[in-house]
């Protein structure tokens, strides 16, 4: 009886899949204010958990990351807060609150986010829906090209319901974006194990 046990508790343990971790680095190009960027961190962090991918975040700026490019994740993906879009030398809509790089054929590794857009918004919210918005973009990283949706994080305009949902903590990713990303959050870590020592 113990061993039928066992091997079903086992078989059950070896059945439950593990969640995939995403290695995300910000860099702050437009000054946001601390607690600001550590809401809206906060913000990204809790809306993956919600679709079980767990964020490691990665630090640029500390000693331990400098110098040894050993120390720099494999498949980092990062999120690159910028002041507006003038740099990108990309013609975008006046209302664009980010773009994320790459072509459909190769998703790239840097998104971008427009921080000075967020000065229409109260300062209370602001750094919960730069979260919002460091997701969505996060998600055409993770996505194929072209994933916006007709609701949810991934529209590509936004409306005063999703602002009220985001600022409530109820604005996510559908189920089928859900499953995608966490396909694509597997296949990153994937690529990490497997890569040569």
């Amino acid at each position: 009886m113990f061993g039928i046990l066992t091997a079903m508790l086992m078989a059950n343990l070896q059945g439950v899949a593990q969640v995939p971790s995403i290695s995300v680095a910000v860099k702050d190009d437009a000054g946001v204010p601390r607690e600001s960027l550590r809401q809206a961190n906060n913000e990204l962090e809790r809306i993956y958990r919600e679709i079980d991918v767990n964020i490691v975040w990665w630090d640029p700026n500390l000693p331990s990351s400098r110098g040894d490019e050993a120390t720099v994740p494999r498949n980092l993906l990062t999120i690159a807060i910028r002041r507006n879009a003038a740099s990108l030398q990309k013609k975008l809509s006046d209302d664009a609150m980010g773009i994320a790089s790459g072509t459909a054929f190769e998703r790239s590794r840097v998104a971008y986010v427009f921080y000075g857009r967020m000065e229409q918004f109260t300062p209370l919210y602001r750094g919960k829906y730069l979260g919002h918005f460091m997701a969505h973009e996060l998600g055409h990283l993770l996505l194929p090209q072209y994933s916006h949706s007709s609701k949810g994080l991934m529209r590509a305009q936004w409306n005063r319901d999703d602002l009220e949902r985001a600022q409530h903590g109820q604005l996510g990713f559908t189920p089928e974006q859900a499953s995608l990303v966490r396909s694509s959050a597997t296949r990153l870590a994937a690529t990490v194990r497997d890569a040569p020592k």
